[in-house]
């Protein structure tokens, strides 16, 4: 076991966009300490959810194994009882483990209060747990936070400003009532820095500190909600659909998205969207400002991600549970002073599952047998960036995803057995599907598919 073991930070969120951060090339949002950390590590391009929906990716970052393994495939149920987290692997280790945020380790059911399961997070190798739901299940669930705006006379403000907002448009946007501090995203980066803050101990720790946003609803408050001009705003990518599944005209059509939504409508989200965006890269630069204070980022390994991406009116759609690039791919950022090199950018194929498998290369730990994360760090390490993986994976209950450097494909064995076929060099925007004009290569990567499922199927069975 190493003897300078890092601290260790994972700064998560809640659907983010991967195109959404500055230092990714975006000229309109602000995002100063996310380009900051850029600056000091390495982007990481194509890096890709294991599902784009957020209890199977989490369950699968937490573990190392796919959606199918954990028998976490949609946004209910909870992990398998045998599964290894690689929090436990770290507590035992001798970190001391701490959340501030959300997980979604498990359901959230109505009128829930999930501090009263604390014990999950314990069992899953947490030592201080300051655990929040999402944002729209803070309408119906009790948590740290909804605690605290009790405390405040604000909740009763939160809830009904939240529950008003379920029978509008999916697209609809406008400010929070709460103040900037009282936002669960606000309130969210004052606890993490506050956790840090009177942190005591010598051994190493490892803080998760797990954003809730910028998951709608689009509720930016305070000057955030005036920060952006909608005009500003990136087009979104166009699509009438042709050629694609019917379930994603039925998807878009279920929405309005396809005859009642604006370019405006479009341009207004994304401008909120950017507001909740940067309200969270402020939280993440008070967590900086005090773990420079408290002398630990100086060789700190600080990891930024989310759990799946955000449709934002592209393909005419919103939210994600789909598999084009807006939805799929995620924001990765890796930071560790004196190991990597900093300011670099890679387009190599990564999965969210190497990023837990790097945190426990860093803590010199092994994965559990029949995971399947890969570690970056040799990667990461290396004076020149190469590659690190032929294929990449994704699920969503019976969809499944596989991607290389140039082709996508998607294939559902369910509904007719729609597939999708993209060619992200010719056709970044996915716009054409070439499953009809290409059925060798559709074949070839639904062989890819097949191998996959078989080879990870074996980690169920011992």
């Amino acid at each position: 076991m190493p003897q300078d073991r890092p601290n260790i930070i994972l700064i998560m969120t809640d659907q983010h966009r991967a195109d959404a951060i500055g230092a990714a090339g975006n000229t309109v949002i602000n995002t100063p300490n996310l380009d900051r950390l850029a600056g000091e590590g390495v982007l990481f391009d194509r890096m890709y959810s294991t599902s784009p929906v957020c209890m199977p990716m989490r369950a699968s970052f937490a573990t190392g194994r796919y959606p199918h393994n954990t028998g976490v495939v949609g946004n209910s149920g909870q992990m398998l009882p045998q599964e290894i987290t690689f929090m436990q692997q770290l507590a035992e280790a001798g970190y001391h483990n701490s959340l501030v945020g959300k997980t979604h380790f498990f359901g959230h059911a109505s009128e829930m209060d999930i501090m009263a399961h604390e014990h999950i997070q314990h069992e899953m190798g947490f030592a201080d747990v300051h655990e929040l739901t999402g944002k729209m299940a803070s309408r119906r669930c009790d948590s740290y936070y909804t605690h605290h705006l009790r405390a405040k006379s604000l909740l009763e403000t939160h809830r009904t400003d939240s529950r008003g907002r379920t029978d509008k448009p999916i697209w609809f946007c406008d400010p929070s009532p709460l103040p900037e501090e009282d936002h669960i995203d606000g309130y969210l980066g004052d606890q993490a820095a506050r956790w840090v803050d009177e942190h005591e101990g010598t051994e190493p720790f490892f803080l998760m500190a797990s954003f809730s946003g910028p998951h709608d609803p689009w509720d930016p408050p305070g000057r955030y909600a005036t920060m952006y001009d909608p005009n500003d705003m990136p087009p979104f990518i166009e699509d009438d659909l042709s050629g694609k599944p019917e379930n994603q005209k039925e998807r878009a059509e279920k929405q309005r998205t396809l005859s009642d939504m604006t370019d405006e409508d479009v341009a207004k989200t994304r401008a909120a969207y950017y507001g909740n965006t940067t309200l969270i890269d402020d939280g993440i630069g008070k967590l900086f400002d005090t773990l420079t204070r408290r002398g630990f980022m100086d060789d700190a390994l600080i990891i930024y991600t989310s759990d799946h991406g955000e449709l934002l009116g592209d393909h005419r759609m919103f939210q994600k549970s789909m598999f084009y690039e807006s939805a799929a791919r995620i924001p990765g950022i890796v930071r560790w002073p004196g190991h990597i090199q900093g300011n670099r950018r890679t387009d190599a194929l990564s999965e969210c599952i190497d990023l837990s498998a790097t945190i426990l290369d860093a803590a010199g730990l092994t994965p559990p047998p029949k995971t399947f994360g890969r570690s970056l760090l040799p990667l990461l390490t290396a004076k020149k960036l190469r590659r690190h993986r032929d294929m990449v994976f994704s699920e969503l209950a019976t969809w499944k995803m596989v991607c290389t450097e140039r082709w996508k494909y998607t294939y559902d064995p369910t509904e007719g057995g729609p597939q999708e076929l993209y060619d992200l060099e010719s056709d970044p925007q996915e716009q054409n599907n070439l499953i009809k004009s290409n059925p060798g290569i559709g074949s070839d990567l639904r062989g890819a598919l097949l191998d996959w499922l078989i080879d990870t199927e074996a980690a169920l069975n011992g």
